[in-house]
């Protein structure tokens, strides 16, 4: 809510929870929806932006997964009972061990590792918070919008009261691309955190979903197959 206020405010965005028909009553002109975690995730600068540390930061995702790699593989020798668990008890035991010593390194660097990575994502992403709310307001004054909701205030609307879509092409105009270096001393805002933890929470979720479907297409691809006598 917070990153809705902070970004969109100059577009009227409200922030509260109401009924779209008694609000039309009082506002004169219309009314519009707007997803800004849809929005940021759809623009190109975005997709440029993490298309770009992937490949710059190559190496480093490369040595994540040798280093998790390396983890799990110990995190199965403190597993005694091979239940793929790592109990109190097993873990307490573990502590006295040079491989607990070895765990709590590799644990380190990895993150470490992921918090570089991810601090060029989280740079990416403010630089196109910055220009959500120009964006909106050219979309607003083309439209003559009156007023902006986020789509959890709203209990019904017409599909074309969506603008997320219009915003997101207003947006890919303004900022076709954006920069992953931070400048030194940079220090991510709580917005740009917030904002990349819903992002990256909305791609775990469709890889999920993916694989989920591309688990049942095998199985509907027998259950189609012709069953000889």
């Amino acid at each position: 809510m917070t990153m809705i206020n902070r970004f969109l405010a100059p577009a009227m965005l409200a922030a509260s929870t109401v009924l779209a028909a008694p609000l039309a009553a009082q506002v004169q002109g219309s009314i519009a929806s707007l997803d800004l975690s849809r929005t940021v995730l759809t623009s190109s600068a975005l997709a440029t932006a993490y298309n770009e540390v992937g490949q710059t930061y190559a190496a480093q995702i490369e040595q994540i997964r040798t280093k998790t790699e390396q983890r799990q593989t110990i995190l199965r020798t403190f597993d005694k009972d091979s239940n793929n668990q790592v109990d109190d008890a097993e873990l307490a035991a573990a502590q006295k061990t040079p491989q607990f010593k070895q765990l709590e390194t590799l644990e380190q660097e990895i993150n470490q590792t992921n918090n570089q990575i991810n601090a060029a994502r989280i740079y990416a992403i403010e630089q196109i918070l910055q220009q959500v709310s120009p964006a909106l307001q050219q979309v607003v004054t083309d439209k003559k919008i009156t007023l902006v909701l986020e789509p959890s205030a709203v209990v019904f609307q017409p599909p074309q009261a969506d603008i997320t879509e219009a915003v997101v092409t207003a947006l890919n105009t303004r900022l076709p691309r954006v920069g992953i270096v931070p400048p030194q001393n940079w220090q991510p805002s709580r917005a740009g955190v917030q904002m990349f933890q819903e992002i990256q929470q909305m791609l775990a979720t469709a890889q999920a979903m993916q694989r989920q479907q591309q688990a049942q297409q095998p199985a509907a691809g027998n259950a189609d197959a012709p069953v000889g006598r």
